[in-house]
């Protein structure tokens, strides 16, 4: 597909840059050969209310439809916030900042992207990266 973005295992990245946003955010599409599992990490710098929704999505390879791997909610402060998707890993609460979740047990497919959703239409500052897991 036109706008999708190579990965390989041990890759990282920026998914979405640090921007104000008052909408649902979505990154370009990656396309994944060979990990099995993602580390997605969250930094949230302006925070106000509503809180925010992180999903990891799958895009069906024939049909183009997509699919919820994983998802948390809510962010509703700054701070770092870290998710894995990774198959047979454990599912551990969110305890606050600075900590990571597993949101998902599924394995990665070859095409996935992120999502950040707003509760209401106040704004928030954040990014989002990446590491691919093998």
């Amino acid at each position: 597909m036109a706008g999708d973005t190579l990965v390989t295992v041990n890759s990282e990245g920026t998914l979405l840059a640090s921007a104000p946003r008052t909408a649902t955010a979505t990154s370009a599409t990656m396309k994944n050969f060979t990990a099995r599992g993602v580390f997605v990490g969250v930094v949230v710098s302006a925070a106000t209310t509503g809180g925010l929704t992180v999903r990891i999505r799958g895009v069906d390879p024939i049909s183009g439809d997509n699919y919820t791997l994983g998802s948390y909610t809510q962010i509703t402060a700054t701070g770092r916030y870290g998710f894995i998707l990774y198959p047979g890993a454990v599912t551990a609460a969110l305890a606050g900042t600075g900590t990571v979740q597993t949101i998902g047990t599924a394995f990665l497919p070859r095409q996935w992207y992120v999502d950040v959703t707003a509760g209401d239409a106040s704004s928030w500052t954040y990014s989002v990266s990446y590491v691919l897991c093998a």
